[in-house]
């Protein structure tokens, strides 16, 4: 053993050295062995199957199994796995539940933190509660205090007292001191004793971002008012099933990274059920790593010579550390291939005849600017500054199409862009609408409901109506795009055509020929709907208006090809 490890180690308790004060300060002491400082890795499942009134509560088929798959993978993954707690069926009782939650709270020195929950999970008003074993009902009732009936039989709903609720489980990321806590729940999000898709009822719909704690993530099975649907033959549910794919895949998985992957493995999965199960994940910070190296991934993720030991701070991408910085100071994040529903569905009541739904595959990964072009970023390229009000960090605005084409061939014909090999160009409508999705299939890229869209976006509910604001002032999407949801449209490289082909598209690239472009988005001055993932508009390319700008995507650089 080394003689200064040897020599603390002898002393008295009271006279060794606080580690977590020294954690905390940021000292490096690298004479120690990784032994010594073995990351501190704790996680809490709960899952419930059955019921102790399986009469009043419906049986679930795979929670158990579900946290069991997860808890093994964490032990195994790297030979430095995670200390897992697991309350399953009888063990997990309301007492026990909470009990554990203080104790994994307690936990000193702790580096991650993972809390899970499988099985039903209840909304009241403001108030989300996970189902324990011992969860009792109640006689449900309606806003004035009559009785509700299912037929000439009296409903009955989960008793909020005999359940745990999300405040506890909030309560124990905060307590504690973990660097980056995820919450994992595989709730179906509605209430499992009514009518599916009850308004006001979906598990966690109350949770705000500023709810979490710094650095932390709560990643939910499905979106407000779908049902987390348990897989035949699999023997998981299928988002637990997603996790484990999307994990296994992962060389050092992120929250950031599994909730586009988990995401997209769900949508495949359910597909053939024809359902819809859309994840829904809410990040706080920037990277959430969960402090894993996976020696058998089988596709390659970020390095761990690529991670910060700093966390990202709020106003950074979701996935900065993966982020490109080029010549004018402009972040581009990597977009990987993939499919997706392009379009909007058929129960979009603010649909429109030109958003026809269709499948389509992207094959070619690309980058694509974290904000829309800034007015600094125009001036150092182009030499002038067309907005209207004039202020470095807002969206270059009044630009035309044809301005912004040629924004991308100068900052391309750079010399040191050139050397890198580095070609920009404006998005084709299917990357712009595939990198808005993030491998979301709602009408958002954070869900279906716009009374969140103040926390993405800025528009009509929001904004000044006349004017745009500075970038990176909203939360970005799951791929880290801020402002993709309004502020100013964005222009794309296609034609507009009305009558989009129904059938599966490979990186389609619009018409040939036309006499107007796509732009994308909303603006400042728009409603909700026009800042839909599928909302399309259209102008001539020489149109120049204070609510019209452009971000750009980055072909993939020559010296990263294979």
């Amino acid at each position: 053993m080394n003689l200064q490890i040897s020599t603390f180690l002898c002393l008295p308790p009271l006279m060794r050295p606080n580690w977590a004060i020294i954690k905390l300060l940021g000292l490096s002491l690298v004479f120690l062995p990784t032994s010594v400082f073995a990351q501190q890795k704790h996680a809490l499942f709960v899952a419930v199957s059955e019921y102790k009134r399986p009469q009043k509560m419906a049986t679930l088929r795979y929670p158990e199994d579900d946290a069991r798959a997860i808890k093994s993978m964490l032990e195994r993954v790297d030979g430095s796995g995670y200390e897992v707690t697991l309350l399953v069926g009888k063990d997990a009782t309301k007492d026990r539940v909470s009990d554990a939650l203080k104790e994994i709270a307690k936990k000193e020195d702790s580096d991650y933190l993972i809390l899970g929950f499988f099985g039903h999970g209840v909304q009241y008003g403001a108030d989300a509660y996970f189902c324990p074993f011992d969860t009792n009902v109640r006689d449900a009732v309606d806003a004035s205090g009559n009785a509700l009936f299912n037929g000439n039989l009296p409903l009955l709903e989960p008793d909020p007292k005999t359940m745990v609720p999300m405040k506890e489980m909030l309560s124990a990321m905060k307590k504690s001191d973990a660097t980056h806590k995820l919450l994992l729940a595989d709730c179906c999000r509605e209430d499992p004793t009514r009518a599916r898709g009850l308004a006001g009822r979906a598990f966690g719909s109350e949770l705000k971002l500023e709810d979490l704690p710094r650095n932390s993530a709560a990643m939910f099975a499905c979106s407000e008012k779908e049902q987390a649907y348990e897989l035949d033959g699999v023997g998981h549910g299928a988002f637990t099933q997603a996790f484990l794919d999307a994990f296994k895949r992962a060389e050092n998985p992120t929250a950031n990274e599994l909730s586009v992957s988990v995401s997209r493995g769900v949508q495949n999965l359910v597909r053939p059920m024809g359902v819809k199960q859309n994840v829904n994940t809410l990040i706080s910070g920037g990277v959430i790593d969960l402090g894993m190296v996976n020696p058998t991934a089988t596709v390659k993720s970020i390095t761990p010579e690529m991670r910060s030991s700093k966390a990202p701070m709020l106003n950074e991408p979701a996935a900065a550390i993966a982020t490109i910085r080029n010549r004018i100071d402009m972040q581009l994040v990597p977009i990987s291939s993939g499919k997706f529903w392009m379009g909007s569905t058929n129960d979009d009541k603010d649909r429109y005849k030109d958003e026809v739904r269709h499948e389509v595959t992207i094959t070619k990964p690309f980058y694509m600017s974290i904000t829309e072009v800034t007015q600094a970023q125009y001036q150092a390229v182009m030499k002038n500054n067309p907005s209207v009000m004039k202020q470095p960090e807002h969206p270059v605005e009044s630009v035309s199409w044809n301005d912004a084409v040629l924004f991308c061939e100068t900052l391309s014909a750079l010399p040191e862009e050139k050397a890198a090999g580095r070609i920009y160009r404006l998005p084709t409508e299917a990357e712009w609408e595939y990198a808005c999705r993030a491998g979301q299939d709602t009408r958002f890229s954070f869900g279906d409901d716009s009374v969140r869209l103040s926390e993405f976006a800025w528009f009509k509910g929001n904004a000044d109506g006349s004017k745009s604001s500075p970038v990176k002032q909203k939360q970005p999407n799951a791929w880290g795009l801020y402002d993709i949801h309004g502020n100013v449209y964005e222009w794309c490289t296609d034609f507009y055509v009305e009558k989009i082909p129904s059938k599966e598209a490979i990186d389609p690239s619009g018409p040939a020929v036309g006499s107007e472009r796509v732009m994308r988005g909303g603006s400042f001055r728009e409603d909700a709907k026009y800042l839909r993932s599928a909302a399309r508009i259209s102008y001539s390319a020489v149109t120049s208006k204070a609510f019209i700008g452009f971000r750009v995507v980055m072909e993939q650089p020559q010296a990263e090809k294979k």
